[in-house]
Formats: C-alpha cells, structure tokens, sequence
C-alpha cells in the first residue's frame, strides 16, 4: 500500500501492486490545493526508501522540471484534473511507483489597488501619499503571483461634473496627477478605470474599475 500526502487538505490511499512505500507530495501555494496555469508551482516530493535523485516526476499535463533534491517546477498548459505520475530510477529502468491527480485552474482574474483599498473611501492626504496603482489576486487567494498594471485611466468628478482625466502609461501617479490631487474637495470621487494588468504568462487583461470618494 502506498499512501501518498498531498499537503494542503488533500488526502488519500491508493494501491500500487506490492510496493510498500510512504510518498509525501506537496505544493508551495499555502491553503490551496490547486496548480495555476501561467505561473511556476512548486512541488516537493520525497518516497520513503529511495533516495531523492532516484525520484521522478511527469505529467500528462504540461512539464516537470527537478530543480533541486525533493524540489520540482511545475508549468501546466492546461486547466484540467491533471495526472502527476510518480516513478524511481534504478539504473536504466524507469519503475512506477504511484499516481495522483492535481486540480490545475486558470490564474484568478486581477483587481487593482491603490493604498491598500479596492474602492471606498480615502483621504486627500492619504491618496496623496500613494506613488499609484497595484494590482493582486482577489483576497480570497492565498497564492503569491505577481501582477503589474500597464496602463490607466484616472478621472476626478465632482457634484457629478468631470473635472480631471487623465490616461496613463505604467502603474505610477504623474505630477500632473499629484497636481490634480492637491485640489481635490470632501466629496470628490476619484475613478481609475481602463486598468490594464499584465498577467504572468505575458497575457493582459482588464481590472475593475476603483472608485474611491475622498472624507
């Protein structure tokens, strides 16, 4: 019987001829029991018995790559119930020791951020304070992946009049809007819109708009 551990929530028995071996298989996202496409998953994988450069692993979705003893990258191509298939080496012959299958989703769609807040409100001086526009997974994702925003728009509206527009190039506040911001009034309603986030597999894609009212 080999009881293979995936970390994280996941766990199960499964019977693989009559091998006798522990197999402890884990990912580095914490809480989550899921592989994203797009982004580099760590695995660790140890068998109780067979030293770890006798360990390996393949996929039937995407590619595996040991990048140190006991640690593997791996980059899937696909959303799918994906197979990981773990085997030892013993000279020239490739041994199959057991199998599980790994929840593999799409990168969650980004939001954009500015000074810690998805929309709201915020001071003058706070918003003053920020350098601009980030971006993350939802909060509900615990996954360390890195998005940037690429480009903006900014506009200031106030008693329901347009004020202040302005499209921007990167992630950061111009001192033309720092300049903007200086005037802003109690009321005011500050809107980034058109918040193009570059994803980690190079792809873009659009954030929800922010709208934050300034106290």
């Amino acid at each position: 019987m080999i009881r293979i551990l995936f970390f994280h929530f996941l766990f199960f028995t499964i019977s693989i001829s009559s091998f006798s071996q522990k197999v402890a298989i884990s990912v580095n996202w914490p809480a989550s029991t899921f592989a994203y496409v797009g982004a580099d998953n760590d695995l660790t994988c140890t068998v109780e018995g067979i030293p770890c450069k006798s360990v390996l692993l393949s996929t039937s979705n995407g590619t595996i790559t040991k990048q140190s003893c006991n640690y593997y990258n791996y980059k899937p191509n696909y959303p799918s119930d994906s197979k990981i298939i773990v085997s030892k080496k013993r000279g020239k012959k490739i041994q199959k020791i057991g199998e599980f299958y790994l929840r593999v989703r799409n990168l969650p769609e980004p939001v954009a951020i500015v000074g810690g807040l998805y929309g709201g409100s915020i001071s003058k001086g706070a918003l003053r304070a920020q350098t601009g526009l980030g971006s993350s997974p939802p909060q509900y994702v615990t996954i360390d992946v890195k998005y940037s925003v690429r480009s903006y728009n900014v506009s200031i509206v106030r008693n329901k009049e347009l004020v202040f527009f302005k499209n921007c190039e990167g992630n950061t506040f111009t001192n033309e809007i720092y300049t903007a911001f200086k005037d802003l009034q109690k009321d005011d309603v500050v809107l980034f819109s058109s918040i193009m986030v570059l994803l980690p597999d190079e792809s873009q894609t659009l954030a929800k708009p922010i709208e934050l009212k300034i106290e």
